[in-house]
């Protein structure tokens, strides 16, 4: 989902300013009251792409699943797109 955006980060480097440590169970299933959680992740990447000339709208491929599993296109304005990204 990154890679539109030309931002050179993975979805490891995004995990890192949401938890204390990718290592920890209790960080990674969001028991850990001590890790910043996702407002800072949300900040960081409005200030970086505060800098960037992006359009109004993203578009971006995601798996959907069903009965199946979909690879859609879809086209959400900038903050609802950055609310995907966090959410996945």
């Amino acid at each position: 989902m990154t890679e539109g955006l030309k931002i050179n980060v993975n979805y490891k480097d995004l995990l890192d300013f949401m938890v204390c440590s990718t290592e920890n169970e209790d960080c990674m299933f969001d028991k850990c009251t001590s890790c910043p959680g996702p407002d800072l992740l949300k900040d960081i990447l409005q200030n970086e792409l505060e800098e960037l000339e992006l359009p109004d709208e993203i578009t971006f491929k995601q798996w959907i699943s069903t009965d199946r599993a979909n690879l859609i296109t879809e086209v959400l304005p900038l903050e609802e797109f950055l609310d995907v990204l966090i959410e996945k």
